[in-house]
């Protein structure tokens, strides 16, 4: 109990079937005033399969478990936002059309079908995504919370008692 200063967790969550207890779990290890750095995916495909349990932790997620558990929120951002996760999207089907051996796009017009579907699209987003994130199809959230010391309160006999 009360053993770690920081604790990193990243990209894990949505492999374990219950992730509010291990969430328990790591705040019961984290000494009060101890740091939590933690990512989860809101927006992946299904991977590690056939251990992939959850398919997106939300904003909401964190601001409603984390401090049931004690944790209080320092920083919660995106990683990126409505336009990465775009270019996200596209870079994942890369593979299954330009390297799809079947159909041959690996000659110079699978390079032009690179360029045109996949690198300008991506250069265009970015710009985009630069302007303005939209984090309602961000890929993650990155957070950093911190354990809260327990408040001590007096009992009827003017006892200490968390």
């Amino acid at each position: 109990d009360a053993s770690a200063d920081v604790i990193l967790c990243s990209e894990v969550f949505e492999h374990i079937p219950y992730p509010l207890e291990a969430l328990e779990e790591i705040s019961r290890l984290l000494k009060p005033g101890g740091k939590l750095i933690f990512t989860c995916p809101l927006g992946s495909g299904q991977h590690q399969v056939p251990y992939h349990f959850y398919g997106g932790f939300t904003r909401f997620w964190y601001e409603k478990f984390f401090p049931e558990q004690g944790l209080k929120i320092i920083s919660l951002e995106p990683n990126g936002g409505l336009f990465k996760h775009i270019v996200e999207m596209l870079w994942r089907a890369q593979p299954y059309i330009i390297n799809d051996k079947n159909r041959g796009l690996q000659r110079w017009w699978g390079r032009l079908l690179q360029v045109l579907m996949f690198n300008l699209p991506t250069l265009v987003l970015v710009g985009y995504e630069d302007k303005k994130i939209v984090e309602d199809f961000t890929t993650c959230f990155f957070c950093i919370a911190e354990k809260q010391k327990p408040v001590l309160v007096k009992n009827s006999n003017d006892e200490d008692i968390t």
